[in-house]
């Protein structure tokens, strides 16, 4: 749990919230697009090839999510971050978004696995709850929180750790209290702290913890991986697993086409976002420990 909360505590301290602020709009309708086609093809192949709406569910919010470190080594390494910088910017802001969909949906993850179909205005006034309370929790934070840390600042490594941990665990905590999640409230703590002066600091000295419980995490999910795996299951996970990035592959050049781009430049960026994030493996083991799926799709991701 501690694995999966300082993964999501890293991504709101290294969100960048001034390029946010500029490109909501560009950015955010990329992505609007890129669910909607998302959901219509995910609902399309689970009709075609008979999946539950659980596993369907999960389905769409695998394929929705790019691993945006992967994405970014990628384009680093074949120099296209310095030949198109400004659509490089715009595909780094789209992955974000997508880590804070993805972080969103296991908060109403339980919602959307209970029903066999999308109740839109249920979902929008459980969303819509989840945005005030953010809000809500941002503005406290921001408040006294911060100010709190700021204090408190003082340049060791040991101290930086310290307050690092305790601010995940009490705004997970707090996340659970309120009504949201542990996972969304750790995200929340990260956005509140990247504004401190130690937020940087922080990424830098607190990689090594961060990366040894996401270790013992990703160890786990090894551990409860089912030994009983024949053939046919193999080829359904390989099946599957190609499906999916068809779907990722098809709704980003889309949505990225829709913007303005060139069909070329939307087809040749849409190969550096079909990375699939370490979000598929929480999100299935989420669903599995729900007890609304089974193996199948924790085998895939």
């Amino acid at each position: 749990e501690l694995g999966i909360l300082l993964i999501v505590f890293e991504i709101g301290v290294s969100m960048k919230v001034k390029f946010l602020r500029k490109e909501i709009l560009s950015v955010g309708s990329i992505l609007i697009i890129e669910l909607i086609v998302v959901v219509l093809l995910s609902y399309l192949a689970g009709l075609i090839i008979n999946l539950s709406w659980a596993n369907t569910v999960i389905l769409a919010l695998i394929a929705i999510n790019t691993s945006t470190v992967m994405s970014f080594k990628l384009m680093e390494e074949t120099g296209i971050n310095k030949k198109y910088p400004t659509e490089v910017r715009t595909l780094l802001g789209v992955a974000t978004l997508e880590d804070l969909l993805a972080i969103i949906s296991l908060a109403i993850l339980p919602t959307l696995l209970a029903t066999h179909e999308i109740i839109f205005y249920d979902l929008f006034k459980i969303i819509l709850h989840i945005t005030i309370i953010m809000i809500a929790m941002i503005g406290f934070g921001l408040i006294f929180i911060k100010q709190f840390i700021d204090k408190l600042y003082i340049s060791s490594e040991e101290l930086v750790l310290l307050i690092g941990l305790a601010t995940v665990m009490v705004f997970s905590w707090l996340g659970v209290e309120i009504g949201l999640s542990d996972t969304l409230g750790a995200f929340i703590g990260g956005l509140i702290f990247a504004e401190t002066k130690i937020g940087e600091e922080f990424i830098v000295k607190g990689k090594w913890m961060r990366d040894l419980f996401a270790f013992m995490f990703f160890s786990s999910i090894g551990l409860t991986f089912p030994v009983n795996i024949n053939l046919e299951l193999v080829m359904i996970g390989v099946l599957i697993s190609i499906i999916i990035v068809f779907i990722k592959f098809i709704a980003f050049s889309f949505a990225f086409w829709s913007s303005g781009t060139t069909l070329e430049n939307a087809i040749s960026f849409g190969f550096y976002m079909i990375t699939i994030s370490e979000f598929s493996v929480i999100i299935s083991a989420r669903g599995v420990a729900l007890g609304v799926i089974g193996n199948e799709m924790l085998v895939v991701s």
